[in-house]
Formats: C-alpha cells, structure tokens, sequence
C-alpha cells in the first residue's frame, strides 16, 4: 500500500513537471511581465534616487554659498565704509539681495524637514531665520544710510557681530542639517532599491522552479527520443568541423586581402609579447598607413581601391618572414609584427620599412589602371616596460601620426617625447573644449589707421586665449588645432561676439570707431548658420553690417565657385558687409576670383612688407596696389612697424596702416587708454 501511493505521488509530481510545452508560453508570459515591473520598479527606484541626489547637491551647495555670501556682505560693508563710493553700495545691494533670495528658497525647502523647519524657525526669535533676516536688514540700513561715518560705524558694527558669530555657526550648522537630511533620503532610497533587488532574486528563483526546470524536462525528453539520429549526427561532424576551420579563419582573417584581422593580431602579439625574452629579442610593430588611397576610391571607385588593398597586402607579406604577422586593421592601414634581435632590431627595421615605402609607391597596373600610392609607417619596439599588445599597437600609431605630420612616405620610429606629445595635445584639445564653455577666448584689438590723414580707421579683432593655466595665449598657440577638431567656427563666433560688445562700450565713452574687422575661417564660411547667427549677434547690440569688415583668409578662394564658402562670401558681400581678402600674397586666389566676388578691399601680408629695402618684395606690393585701384578696391599693409616700413608703403598708395608700429594688439580698457592718448598724426611714425 505504501509503494503504491508513492508511486501515484511521484507520478502526479512529474506529471505537474513536465508540463506540455505548447502550454508554457502562458508562464514565460507572466514571468516577462514580473521582470518587467521589476524592471520599472529599478528604474523609477533608479531615477528618483538620481533626481534627489542632484536636489540635495544643489541645496547643499546652495546652503553653502550662503557662509561665503555672508562674508562677501561684511566685507563690501566694511569697504563702503572706507570707499565710500556707488559701485560699492552697488556690489552690496547685489550680495545682500542674493543672499535674501537665496535664504527664502532654503526656507521653503526646510521646511520639508522638521528638524530643519524647526532650526530654521520662522518667525522665531534667536533662530536661523530671524538672525538671517536681521543681517539683512542691517546690511539694508548701511546701503541706505547716508554715507557718514558716524551712521554708519554703528551699523556696521552691528553687522560685524551678526556675520562673525552667531550667524556664521547657524549657517554652518545649517550646511550640516541639509547634508544629514540628504543622508537620509539616500539611506531610505538604498533600502527601496536592495528590496527591490531582493524581490528580483526571488522571482528569478521561483520563475526557475515554475518554468525553467519543467521546460528542461521537456527538452530532456525530446533530446532522449533523437537517440536513433546519433549515426547520422555522427556522420555530418566532419563537414561540421570544416565548416568550424572555414568559420574560424574568417573570424580571425581580413575578408578582402587575406592577411589576418584586428582580432587574430591581438592575439597572436599577445601571445608573443607573453614569450619573448626581452633581454635579447624585441618585437617590432609597424603600422603602415597608405597615402592617397582615399584619392584612388574616390576617381577610380571601391573596385579600384579594394585592388590597391590586395596588391599592397601581397607586398608587405612578400617583404616579410613567413613567420611574421600581416594584418589589416582599417580602412587603409595595416600592421605588421615582427621578432627582431634586440641589438640589431632598429636597424633592421628602418630596412624593412624603407623597402615597403618604396615597392609600395611603385606604380600599380590595375583593371586597366596606373595607380600610384604611398605609404608612411610608425614603428615601435617592445620592451620590459612596455609588453602589452595594446600599448605597443598605440605607440606604431603615435609614430605613424609623426611620420604624416612630417610629410607622408616616410618611416618614423616611436620615442616618448613623441607621447608626450600626442599626451598635451590630448589635454590641448580638452582645454579648447572647457574653454569655449567657460568663454576664455576673448578679442583683442589692434588699431587701423588711415595713410593719408592719421584717421583711426577701425581695429582688428585677434583672438586671444585666456588660458588659466598658461595664461594668455596667441593664436597660433591653439588656432591650427582648432581647426583640426572642427571647433574654430566657435571660437570664430565667440570672439566675434565679444568683440562687437566691446566695440559697444567702446562707442558708449564718445569715442569714434568706424569698423570694426573680424576675422572669419574657412569652416565657418561653409557652415550654413554663420551668416545668421552674424546678423543675429548684430541685432541684438544695435549694429548693423556696414559696421564690420569680414576678414577671409586668400586660402579659402582656392576651391572656387562650387565651394558653400564663396557663395557665404557674396551673401555677405551682398548683405552691407565689407570683405577684405587677408594675408594677401600668400595663397592661391586668382584674379578671376577677385573680379567674380563682391570685395571691398586687400590686407597685404606682412611677409612682403617685413623688409622695405626688398626690392622684389616692393614691386609685388607696388603691382598689388595698381591691381586694387583699378578694383577699387582699399590695400591694408599689414606689419608697419618702422617709420622707413611706413614711409615705403604709403609711397606706394597704400590706403591703411595696421602693425606695432600704430599700435599692438590689445584688451578694450587698453584700446581705450590708446584712443585716449591717441593724438599726433601716424604720419610722425615716417619723421
């Protein structure tokens, strides 16, 4: 009887197991559904801890703000005192007002707490509240007290008492109160998420049991019954084991050249790196970049340039050991590895790269095509100190970067200066970044001057970096940098603007500006926001466009009419901007170019005036000149810094002096010091 009723139970009990599987959709249903709502359960957990623990930052923040704004007012009242002067009383009433505003939102928010509610204490006499709320209005009293030391040392004195003591501490221990209550709020939102982790553990572990074991029951059985199939199972392993071989040389090999992937070069540098004895070996990793294989895709087309990948594989794995690595990392560029004696490796790796540069730059027949490419290597070398795969990989590139930037086709071995200094650049860029964030580039102004009559004709607005670290900076510090990251339209537009409040004030002390000339980059000129977001920056400051002179550089002429940046140029050109070409002489502009665009005038490079005794130099600019008038078109010189320079170049017809010689580049405050002092005529400057 017995045996009989525990086999009747093992029976049902595998019966409630072994659920048919058609029928277990309806569980996995119900367990999607509880994992989701755990899910959002985690995420609104998640959030409102995010959102409190921001809350209670800024209130904290806030609340410790107030201790130094509390200073700040004992301070501007002891200054007035002693200064006795508006913009003074003005700063105060500021901090007093900012300290009040701050003061009343902390109220409302302690009075969430009841133990902050109850330290704050509205209304209460001897508590925060009512000691802030006095300070406050004795600080009022010495703003609207006349300014007589004896109504206003008693004042003062009184204020002294509230912010260096009682006051002070409350607000200390108000800094502590918010800090505790946030404390709680994070402790009761840790709990709320530990439960909820714990209902998730749960749930999976009775989800497991309901549906996950009875599931493998199933497929147990169904696995038991395809018994019968293992012979032709059996059969099929070796076409599945060729298909494994196929799979895995895929995975670890470049589709298109052959020669291994980034993944197989990994491993198998790693693997090196791993055995090596670093005393007598090294292993050398060069990373090989093809130069103007981006030209060849784009002439001749994909099929082309997947030849040129091909070939170029086929002569670094010709020109290497069998037992040396071959792999295709990118686009256009490969790395190889190799095992070299450490004494002679240097040596021997310069041969073989020097051997690829120039096989790979021998021209290429190809689908009935004569191609021609390069390419520029970096080479790095292991040591004790530097054996892992990554860092030896990033170091070739470092050296890859040096080799570019020296010319193309050619091979550079990797140093750590060369870190170092892809190390400050990366800072360099991060700097750049912050500092358009916080507007640390600002303009500088360097004044015109008319040839003729010694008129203040405008400044030229330079952009300067107030660096907090460095200091300030000149542009050739950051400005190829800049536009190598794709930032100087920013930069364009931030100097711009400042530049055009300072012309502002500048106008406000009755001083007489009548352009003001901004500088403007190539890539600002193809973006297709500049020209409205110049207007936009002149509306809002009351200018108009015959205020300004765009400056363009002659090096953005060069791709002509199809390029956004000369259709940018005549817009503006059309709009009442004066266009001026800058650094003239140095660049490619045609003349057709100059007869197509609507310009307004010429800044002649100072490279040509440098030197007035050049004779060659003198007849460029003479030649310059002749073409401008004919154009009607105004010549700037730029680079007047001797009276014989000055001299020269007004003999010449030059119509504006720019350069030390007038004056060098200086803040507003300094423009408006030299305006101020500006008297005799810079016709003097050729006495």
């Amino acid at each position: 009887m017995d045996v009989t009723a525990g086999t009747i139970g093992r029976f049902w009990s595998l019966r409630w197991l072994t659920t048919n599987p058609s029928r277990l959709w309806k569980r996995y249903v119900v367990a999607i559904g509880l994992i989701v709502l755990l899910l959002i359960g985690s995420q609104v957990a998640h959030t409102m801890t995010l959102t409190e623990t921001a809350r209670d930052a800024s209130v904290i923040n806030l609340s410790g703000r107030q201790r130094m704004l509390s200073q700040r007012i004992l301070y501007l009242a002891t200054q007035l005192e002693l200064s006795q002067d508006s913009p003074t009383a003005a700063m105060l009433t500021d901090a007093v007002g900012e300290f009040e505003n701050a003061h009343n939102r902390l109220v409302g928010i302690a009075m969430e707490s009841p133990q902050l509610s109850e330290f704050f204490a509205v209304g209460t006499p001897e508590r925060l509240d009512a000691r802030a709320r006095d300070y406050v209005n004795t600080a009022r009293a010495i703003i609207q007290s006349p300014l007589d030391p004896q109504v206003l040392h008693p004042l003062l004195e009184d204020l002294k008492a509230f912010g260096t003591f009682e006051l002070l501490r409350d607000l200390n221990t108000a800094v502590q109160l918010f800090e505790e209550d946030a404390n709680d709020r994070a402790e009761r939102l840790s709990q709320l998420q530990e439960a909820t982790l714990i209902l998730a553990i749960l749930t999976i572990i009775i989800e497991a049991v309901l549906i996950f074991w009875p599931a493998q029951i199933s497929i147990n059985r169904a696995l038991d019954g395809l018994e019968s199939r293992n012979r032709d199972i059996v059969k099929s392993n070796e076409a599945l084991q060729e298909l494994t071989q196929r799979l895995s040389f895929a995975a670890h090999h470049d589709s298109l050249t052959g020669v291994a992937n980034r993944k197989k070069l990994k491993e198998e540098l790693s693997e090196r790196l791993a055995k090596i004895d670093h005393d007598k070996r090294s292993i050398c990793v060069m990373h090989l970049d093809l130069d103007r294989f981006k030209e060849v895709n784009d002439t001749l087309g994909h099929i082309v340039g997947d030849s040129v990948l091909s070939r170029a594989a086929e002569i670094m794995a010709y020109t290497v050991h069998d037992d040396d690595i071959v792999a295709r990392v990118g686009g256009d560029e490969f790395v190889i590895v190799m095992d070299m004696p450490r004494a002679a490796g240097v040596k021997r790796a310069m041969e073989i790269a020097e051997t690829l540069i120039r096989r790979i730059c021998e021209p290429m027949m190809l689908d009935d095509a004569m191609v021609t490419v390069g390419t520029s290597i970096g080479i790095a070398f292991s040591s004790e100190q530097e054996a892992e795969a990554d860092l030896l990989i990033g170091n070739a590139d470092i050296a890859l970067y040096e080799a570019k930037r020296d010319g193309k086709g050619v091979a550079r071995l990797f140093t750590r200066s060369m870190r170092e200094g892809v190390e400050q650049r990366h800072n360099m860029i991060q700097d750049i970044h912050e500092g358009l964030e916080k507007g640390q580039f600002i303009p500088f102004f360097q004044p015109q001057v008319s040839f003729d009559t010694g008129e203040l004709i405008g400044f030229e607005v330079l952009a300067r970096w107030d660096h907090p670290k460095y200091g300030l900076l000149p542009p050739a510090d950051f400005i190829p940098l800049a536009e190598e990251i794709g930032v100087i339209d920013q930069i364009d537009m931030q100097v711009a603007i400042a530049g055009l409040d300072g012309l502002n004030k500048i106008r406000a002390r009755g001083l007489k500006v009548p352009k003001l000339s901004i500088n403007v980059a190539a890539r600002s000129l193809r973006l297709g926001t500049y020209r409205d977001d110049l207007h936009k920056a002149l509306k809002e400051r009351g200018l108009s466009p015959s205020d300004i002179v765009v400056e363009v550089l002659e090096t953005t002429l060069i791709e002509g009419k199809d390029d956004p940046a000369y259709q940018m140029i005549g817009d503006l050109a059309s709009d009442g901007f004066d266009i001026y070409i800058d650094d003239f002489g140095t660049g490619y502009a045609s003349l057709a170019s100059l007869a197509q665009l609507d310009l307004s005038g010429m800044k002649i490079d100072k490279s040509l005036v440098a030197n007035p005794e050049d004779r060659r130099a003198n007849q460029v600019i003479a030649a310059v000149s002749s073409l401008a008038d004919g154009l009607g078109l105004t010549i700037v010189a730029e680079g007047v810094e001797t009276p014989q320079t000055y001299s020269a170049l007004k003999r010449m017809k030059c119509h504006v002096a720019q350069g030390y010689g007038i004056g060098v580049p200086m803040s507003q405050d300094d423009a408006i010091g030299w305006m101020a002092d500006y008297g005799a005529s810079p016709q003097q400057l050729a006495d």
